[in-house]
């Protein structure tokens, strides 16, 4: 395409605009509204700290053991995380063996931006972190007072990344830490060495307390259209997996009088262009709830990796036990949690996923035992799966053509295999079903053969035989 055409196509994509659609423009930074450092420090109740680059606004707070936070206490989950890191176990959640220590071991970070397209126009102008000393809970906030100090606050981060083990975020892969790196790379400063691991508790929530939804159930509109940072993309209100949702089923923690996120952008383009700080005091409360709810579901999460199948209360952390020790090669707990995920959905009463757990627990059970060449196993949890009530119909096709595997291949039992084959072929899809034919031809042809053999033989012959 030459430059005229992609002209055209531009002005043409302008006409094509509607009248009345709203256009978005940056808020420029004025800096000679910003207010004193005494006005911003008694508002804020914070102070000012130099670092190479300049001052910078820093609002720190502690969280006692004796604080309560949904069902436990700051001091439990602090024991949680204490234990849970000292086992070893923390390789189940993906993190590398024999980290050295450091002086934060576990920082957790959340940012506040002034929005969420990120690029180079998304301004991180709250910057938080908090981590465990002892049973304390500590918060250090790094907050953008104006742009010319914005390399000072990178400045700060810098030196609180060198001193941390793991850093701890909720979908700061895609959002958080992309945003922190496009500002250094904006001042052209070195990006900082990053931390040793990086844990984003999103993944690993999903798969221990998001309830999956029923392919069968409506979907709710309204509750998708309430969805603008959940990136995990359900429309059902029980499969929502953001921080704040988790902080209501899983730690019974519910806040009062939060500021809703859609308004932290414009309470700070407020105090850009008036200087007013008070109304940030609410963004900050929000951004420490945050990181205490982000330490209180990592301590959640590392316990149950450190418990094992025993730790777990639902079928569904079972079951993704299970998965995490199945990707870091531990057959003999992942198979422990995989049976225990399948008692457990089998003695759940009401549990509106009971059947989808039950039928992956038993999937991922019999695949595991295939792996290890127990086929006799791996067969009675195929058979298992094939009876479970509501079983979806692509985990019942490959139970079958597994099983018809097996009876003719390891059993011999030809007459199975031939019932399971034409099953297989019943229920197979399109693109699969040739193959299903294939393989009922050819065990058709096996019992043709053994049928030809037996009649050939005389009735003393087949008897001595």
């Amino acid at each position: 395409m030459n430059l005229r055409d992609r002209i055209r196509d531009v002005v043409r994509q302008e006409h094509a605009r509607p009248l009345n659609e709203p256009v978005l423009v940056p808020v420029p930074f004025d800096e000679a509204a910003a207010p004193s450092a005494p006005a911003i420090a008694d508002a804020l109740c914070g102070a000012f700290t130099e670092t190479a680059a300049g001052p910078c606004f820093v609002v720190e707070r502690e969280y006692r053991a004796g604080t309560r936070h949904g069902s436990m206490y700051i001091g439990e989950y602090a024991g949680l995380m204490a234990e849970s890191a000292a086992s070893g176990e923390v390789l189940a959640a993906g993190l590398p063996a024999g980290e050295p220590a450091a002086p934060i071991p576990w920082l957790f970070f959340d940012l506040e931006t002034t929005g969420l397209s990120g690029g180079a126009g998304t301004h991180a102008f709250l910057v938080g972190c908090g981590f465990f000393d002892g049973e304390v809970f500590r918060t250090r906030q790094l907050f953008l007072t104006g742009y010319a100090v914005e390399r000072a606050v990178l400045t700060a981060l810098t030196g609180l990344l060198a001193q941390t083990g793991v850093l701890v975020t909720f979908n700061g892969k895609s959002f958080d830490v992309p945003v922190i790196e496009t500002r250094y790379l904006f001042h052209r400063m070195a990006l900082p060495e990053a931390a040793r691991v990086h844990l984003d508790m999103l993944h690993p929530a999903r798969q221990f307390w998001r309830r999956k939804r029923d392919p069968r159930a409506p979907v709710r509109r309204d509750a998708l259209a309430r969805w603008h940072r959940d990136p995990d993309g359900d429309a059902s209100e029980g499969d929502r997996c953001t921080l704040g949702a988790l902080e209501r089923s899983v730690l019974d923690f519910h806040r009062q009088d939060d500021v809703p996120g859609s308004e932290i952008p414009a309470r700070y383009f407020h105090f850009v262009r008036s200087g007013e700080a008070g109304p940030l005091e609410p963004v900050f409360e929000h951004n420490r709830l945050d990181l205490v709810s982000l330490a209180a579901l990592t301590a959640r999460g590392l316990s149950l990796v450190a418990g094992g199948h025993t730790a777990a209360a639902t079928a569904r952390e079972c079951l993704a036990l299970g998965r995490l020790y199945e990707r870091v090669a531990r057959s003999e707990p992942a198979a422990a949690c995989y049976e225990r995920s399948a008692e457990l959905s089998a003695r759940s009463i009401g549990a509106p996923d009971k059947h989808l757990v039950w039928a992956d627990a038993l999937r991922r059970l019999a695949k595991l035992h295939r792996r290890e060449r127990r086929y006799a196993e791996a067969a009675t949890s195929w058979e298992a799966l094939i009876s479970t009530p509501g079983c979806p119909p692509a985990f019942v096709a490959e139970a079958t053509e597994a099983l018809a595997v097996h009876h003719e291949h390891r059993s011999r039992d030809l007459a199975a295999a031939r019932r399971f084959a034409r099953r297989s072929v019943e229920d197979s899809a399109p693109a699969m079903a040739r193959e299903a034919r294939k393989r009922l031809a050819r065990v058709e042809r096996k019992l043709a053969a053994r049928a030809e053999a037996g009649t050939m033989l005389l009735p003393a012959d087949r008897d001595e035989r």
